[in-house]
């Protein structure tokens, strides 16, 4: 979810849970706290990226995968999530941004798949 809401252009990223007298999600949910934590350390890897303001791809027609991308240090990071239950290819022009995309025409995400690629930035 985090990835759909940065393709459908998202300016911020909030995680919250209730009082930890009522619930604590570290304990009472480890498999959710240890989702979490791997989603927000997977970001911080993208940090550049995400400084650098990512940008969506915009698309004339609905599409089943969403992509955003942003160029940091003379590279360019497509991320691709599709948001359906089936699998699905993505719109050319996502791998397109790509300058040395070599899986056109090749690629399928599995169902609510993220996929990232990364390659020169134009």
């Amino acid at each position: 979810m985090t990835h759909l809401a940065l393709a459908a252009g998202a300016k911020g990223l909030v995680y919250y849970w209730g009082p930890s007298r009522l619930y604590n999600i570290k304990d009472d949910a480890p498999e959710v706290w240890k989702g979490i934590c791997d989603v927000i350390g997977e970001l911080k890897s993208l940090t550049p990226f995400l400084q650098a303001g990512p940008k969506v791809l915009a698309s004339a027609s609905p599409h089943p995968v969403k992509c955003w991308y942003a160029d940091a240090g003379g590279q360019r990071l497509v991320v691709l999530v599709n948001s359906t239950p089936a699998a699905a290819a993505p719109n050319p022009a996502a791998i397109g941004l790509l300058s040395d995309a070599s899986a056109q025409g090749q690629l399928r995400l599995a169902p609510y798949e993220v996929k990232m690629l990364r390659g020169k930035a134009r």
